[in-house]
């Protein structure tokens, strides 16, 4: 779910997940609240997160690859990635963090 891969059948899928006993676990929840807490909130923060991420300077990242990942997609959202984006990445995350874990972090 938070790569952007939704559950095909979701109720089947929570029924098998129940079936084989497979419980929430504290180390995805932990790394999902990682994750949340590297969300660029603006464009100068964006900036450093991709620089870093590519492990390459602002000036070096092209358009030459697919807009759809790595450096490709960096370059598509460099010029308008905004304060809205880093709200609304915000907003998702916790929307996952409260679905498949409503109780908060598991024991």
């Amino acid at each position: 779910h938070f790569w952007g891969v939704q559950p095909v059948e979701a109720d089947k899928l929570k029924a098998k997940m129940i079936a084989v006993n497979l419980m929430p676990s504290n180390k995805i929840y932990d790394r999902l609240v990682k994750y949340q807490s590297i969300i660029p909130m603006d464009n100068a923060a964006f900036k450093t997160h991709a620089s870093v991420f590519l492990n390459k300077p602002i000036s070096a990242i092209t358009a030459d690859q697919s807009p759809d990942y790595g450096e490709g997609w960096y370059s598509v959202w460099l010029p308008k990635y905004a304060a809205a984006e880093g709200q609304k990445a915000q907003s998702a995350m916790t929307a996952i963090l409260t679905k498949y874990f409503p109780s908060g972090r598991p024991l």
